[in-house]
């Protein structure tokens, strides 16, 4: 038996409800490298995974963050506090982040309203 794919593990342990539309500028997750490493401990029973060291299973996962938009804060960024990572300090992120994706969303439909009334 396997576990759920990567992608959803990796989201889940975001809370983000899906990928970003631009993920080399666009960011809906934050994840540490314990995160990282505790999800490959999980893949690593996966059959797949089963040859494959830990390292190479946290950099594939790594990889695929980074291609989701979720960005993987190192140990040194929490230390010096780059990023906050708290409950509270992660709640306002995915709070402004929702709001993002309104605003973004409300822009899409005016313009797609825009076009139907150009027609």
């Amino acid at each position: 038996m396997t576990h759920p794919p990567s992608v959803y593990l990796l989201r889940l342990a975001a809370a983000a409800k899906k990928g970003s539309a631009d993920s080399g500028t666009e960011v809906c997750g934050r994840l540490t490298l314990k995160h990282i490493y505790h999800i490959a401990e999980m893949k690593k029973q996966d059959p797949k995974y089963v040859t494959q060291d830990l390292k190479k299973i946290c950099t594939t996962l790594i990889g695929k963050a980074h291609r989701l938009g979720i960005e993987v804060i190192s140990k040194e960024a929490l230390d010096s506090g780059q990023t906050d990572h708290s409950p509270a300090g992660y709640a306002e992120f995915l709070k402004k982040r929702d709001q993002y994706l309104e605003e973004k969303k409300k822009t899409a439909d005016e313009k797609k309203q825009a076009k139907m009334l150009r027609l």
